[in-house]
């Protein structure tokens, strides 16, 4: 399975402040599901965000050289801070 830590997500992060950001989405706990798929390829969640609906980020790893990060929030950065918060929550072991 891919292995996350913190460096990691920090280097798909497409700049600082996306990182302190999905470190803020954290902080306020507005993750609030965090799944992995059986062989750990998939990890994909759910996130408050400022609408009635939760984002749904996920990060796919089927080819680890080229991951695929998606989510269902407005935001025109790749990966989003809830995609980040998600791997940044998967680093340190949240379930």
């Amino acid at each position: 399975a891919m292995q996350i830590d913190d460096a990691f997500v920090d280097s798909q992060a497409p700049n600082a402040a996306a990182i302190k950001n999905a470190r803020g989405v954290l902080i306020k706990k507005k993750l609030i599901g965090c799944f992995r798929s059986g062989d750990g390829t998939l990890l994909f969640g759910d996130c408050k965000g400022s609408g009635k609906d939760n984002y749904r980020p996920s990060a796919d790893f089927s080819d680890p050289g080229k991951p695929v990060y998606r989510c269902t929030c407005p935001s025109h950065q790749f990966p989003c801070k809830h995609t980040l918060a998600l791997m940044y929550a998967m680093a340190q072991g949240q379930k």
